[in-house]
């Protein structure tokens, strides 16, 4: 969510480069996944400034940063509820235990 507010406040900073978020599986034993901020390498479109001279803008895209932000607030809302569901294990192992 960092990443994409940085990008969209920066969205018309001329010759801004946007950042994105990668995700690779983790290494480890149990899984889990590593996250890199990185610096998007492509290109913003290039027009004419106000003094005739060719000028490169932000390579952000306003509608790929909404669909980052939804896809980052849906897995938010999934690992919740993995949790609710381990603390609701955890309640009824503790109270089967405690008789």
């Amino acid at each position: 969510m960092h990443a994409s507010a940085h990008n969209v406040a920066n969205i018309h900073t001329d010759d801004f480069k946007g950042l994105r978020v990668v995700n690779t599986p983790a290494a480890v034993e149990g899984g889990g996944v590593t996250t890199q901020v990185e610096l998007s390498s492509h290109p913003g479109p290039f027009t004419l400034d106000e003094y005739g001279e060719l000028s490169q803008r932000s390579n952000v895209d306003l509608a790929d940063e909404a669909i980052q932000r939804i896809q980052a607030s849906r897995a938010y809302e999934a690992n919740l509820v993995v949790v609710q569901a381990l603390s609701d294990m955890d309640s009824v192992l503790t109270d089967n235990t405690s008789d």
